[in-house]
């Protein structure tokens, strides 16, 4: 385990105060990002969700042509037909 102060080291875009703790592991590979987010993808499509890639920026939030969507939930949003 990393304490803040280590982690930060090893990744200084992270902003003090945003992390407790974190995990660092010496001998792990190379994952297949696309393949990882692909299941993601999949996972919230069968929990219901649904993507919303044109979103117009307001100030409070995004505002989709299917509907608003918050900034927590900008990724996607439930379905709602």
């Amino acid at each position: 385990m990393l304490g803040e102060r280590e982690t930060r080291e090893r990744c200084p875009a992270l902003r003090e105060g945003t992390v407790i703790r974190a995990m660092a592991e010496p001998e792990a590979k190379v994952i297949d990002v696309d393949l990882v987010h692909q299941a993601y993808i999949r996972r919230a499509r069968s929990c219901g969700g649904v993507f919303i890639t044109a979103c117009r920026r307001t100030p409070y939030g995004a505002m989709a042509a299917t509907g608003f969507c918050s900034r927590a939930t900008s990724l996607f949003a439930p379905r709602t037909s």
